[in-house]
C-alpha cells in the first residue's frame, strides 16, 4: 500500500530512478543486489556523462551580457548537481526512508478534520500543477538545448533529433523528476505529520472532556484509577512517538527542503533576469518557453514556503486551545497528570527546517524579494 497522496510520485520516480523501491504493495526495501538497482544506477550514470559532456563543449554567445552567463550557467549548475544530490540521497537513505513511510502508513489516526482536508486538496493540486509545469519547462528546455548541439560534443554524430531524444529523455526528464517527486513527497509527508499531531491534541482533548465528567470530591475505583493511570501512560508514549517521527521528517526531508528552496530561487532570479530585465532569451522561443514556465514553476515551488508556516501554526494553535482547556478544569489528579502532558507538549518547540540552515515560513518571502532585486 502506498502512502495516499504518493501514488502517482512513487511511479514516476520508480520508472525515472528517483526510488529503488518498487511503487506497489508494502514499500520495502532489502539490498541493492538486485538488477533494477542496477538499471537505474546506470541510467543516472549516463545522465551525469551528458551534462558533463554539455558543460565542457557548450559555447555562449559573446554577446550576451556577463550576468547573464553567470545565472544561465548557475541555474544549470545547480539542477544538475541538486539533481544527484537528490538521488544519491534516496538511494543512501533508502531503508530509512521506506521506515519512515511505513510508520505514516500504519500510524493509528481517526478521521482528518475538516480543514486539514482542504489542505491537502490544496497541496495535492499543487503537486498536479507542479509536475505539468516541470514537464512543459522540460521539453521546451530540451528543444532549446538540441537546437545548439555542442561543438565537439561526444553524442554530435546522433544528429539534431538524436540530440533531443537523448537529452531529452537522459539529461532533462530527471531533473524533472527529481524535483518533482522532492516536492511531493515533502508535501505529502508534511501533511502527515499534521494530520498525526491534530490527532494526538484531539485525543487529549477527550481525555480532558472526560476528566471534567467527574464528580469533586467522588471516591474513585480502583479499576477508574488503573485506567486513568493507563490512559496517561499511552498519550505520553504516543507523544515520545510523536516526537521520534518529527525528527525522522527532519532527517530526510530538511535535505530535500533546502535544495528544493535554494533552486527555486537560483531559478526565479535566472528566469526573471532572462525574461523581464534582458527582454528575452538567448534560446529563442523555446528558451523563451521554457523560461517562462519555469518561473511560474518555481513560484509555485515556493509555497513549500506557506507549507512550513500552516505547520507550524496549526501545532501552535493545537497547543493553546489544549492549555486554555487544562486551565479550566477543577483540581484534581486527571488535571495534574493532564497538565503534566500539556506542558510537554508545550515546550516542545519545533519548526520546518531546510537542513537546519534556515526555517521554512513565510519569513523568507522577503529575503527572495531582496535576492530577485
Amino acid at each position: 500500500m502506498v502512502l495516499q497522496g504518493l501514488e502517482v510520485p512513487s511511479w514516476f520516480g520508480w520508472l525515472t530512478g528517483v526510488f529503488v523501491w518498487v511503487p506497489w504493495g508494502v514499500p520495502k526495501f532489502k539490498s541493492w543486489l538486485n538488477f533494477t538497482t542496477i538499471i537505474i544506477i546506470t541510467s543516472n550514470i549516463l545522465t551525469q556523462i551528458i551534462w558533463l559532456d554539455f558543460f565542457q563543449h557548450s559555447r555562449q554567445s559573446t554577446k550576451e551580457k556577463f550576468l547573464k552567463k553567470i545565472l544561465l550557467q548557475g541555474f544549470n549548475v545547480f539542477g544538475v548537481l541538486f539533481n544527484a544530490f537528490i538521488r544519491l540521497f534516496f538511494y543512501t537513505q533508502a531503508r530509512h526512508i521506506v521506515d519512515f513511510l511505513n510508520h505514516l502508513e500504519f500510524w493509528p489516526v481517526s478521521t482528518v478534520p475538516t480543514t486539514l482536508q482542504k489542505t491537502r486538496r490544496l497541496f495535492s493540486i499543487l503537486c498536479w500543477v507542479s509536475l505539468g509545469l516541470r514537464l512543459a519547462t522540460g521539453i521546451f528546455l530540451a528543444i532549446q538545448l538540441s537546437l545548439h548541439v555542442p561543438q565537439d560534443s561526444w553524442f554530435g554524430d546522433v544528429g539534431q533529433w538524436g540530440y533531443l531524444f537523448l537529452m531529452g529523455t537522459f539529461g532533462v526528464l530527471p531533473l524533472v523528476a527529481s524535483f518533482y517527486v522532492a516536492f511531493s513527497f515533502t508535501v505529502v509527508t508534511a501533511v502527515y505529520l499534521v494530520w498525526i499531531f491534530e490527532d494526538y491534541g484531539i485525543q487529549i482533548e477527550q481525555a480532558i472532556k472526560t476528566a471534567k465528567k467527574d464528580v469533586p470530591g467522588q471516591q474513585k475505583s480502583l479499576f477508574q484509577y488503573v485506567r486513568m493511570d493507563a490512559q496517561m501512560n499511552d498519550l505520553v508514549q504516543r507523544f515520545d512517538d510523536i516526537r521520534g517521527v518529527f525528527q525522522l521528517f527532519d532527517t530526510i526531508v530538511s535535505p530535500l527542503l533546502f535544495c528544493l528552496i535554494v533552486m527555486s530561487v537560483t531559478s526565479l532570479i535566472h528566469a526573471a533576469n532572462s525574461l523581464l530585465i534582458e527582454g528575452g532569451s538567448s534560446g529563442g522561443w523555446s528558451g523563451v518557453a521554457s523560461d517562462s514556465f519555469n518561473l511560474v514553476y518555481q513560484l509555485v515551488q515556493l509555497f513549500l514556503l506557506q507549507l512550513g508556516q500552516d505547520t507550524f501554526d496549526r501545532i501552535n494553535e493545537r497547543k493553546v486551545k489544549l492549555t486554555r482547556m487544562v486551565m479550566l478544569m477543577g483540581d484534581g489528579t486527571s488535571k495534574f497528570q493532564l497538565a503534566n502532558i500539556v506542558e510537554s507538549l508545550c515546550v516542545w518547540k519545533w519548526r520546518m527546517t531546510a537542513w537546519g540552515f534556515f526555517t521554512v515560513d513565510r519569513s523568507l518571502v522577503s529575503g527572495v524579494r531582496i535576492l530577485k532585486v
